[in-house]
């Protein structure tokens, strides 16, 4: 009996990638366009929040990073196996979990300041 032995190989889940890469910058494309219709129903600008900014380099960020991938995907370069790219996404994860961290911690703080509404007899 004769047994094929299969040799294992690390191929990047490319299409996988790019589908992740395409959702998150349509999450901040739609995170955007709700803070727009926000502001144009209650006709009020929130200035110095950063909400549009973060949108609009979010977007950027997630966009150029799924163009450059399948650019060199396509010129048949291994850029998902990059140390740099790697570190890029391990930085903007670690970016991440930290900003949930402290909106968790800060909404917390805020309850905690909150007065409360409920109706106490007299």
């Amino acid at each position: 009996m004769h047994r094929c032995s299969t040799v294992q190989s690390r191929v990047p889940r490319t299409i996988l990638i790019l589908v992740f890469l395409s959702l998150s910058a349509l999450s901040f494309l739609i995170d955007g366009l709700a803070y727009i219709t926000y502001a144009v129903f209650n006709r009020a600008w929130s200035l110095g929040t950063g909400i549009p900014l973060a949108s609009v380099l979010g977007l950027v960020a997630y966009v150029g990073v799924a163009a450059l991938g399948a650019w060199k995907d396509i010129n048949n370069v291994q850029v998902w196996f990059l140390t740099r790219v790697r570190l890029a996404i391990a930085i903007a994860l670690a970016l991440d979990i930290t900003q949930v961290a402290l909106s968790i911690n800060a909404c917390g703080k805020y309850r905690a300041l909150k007065p409360s509404t409920s109706l106490q007899p007299s």
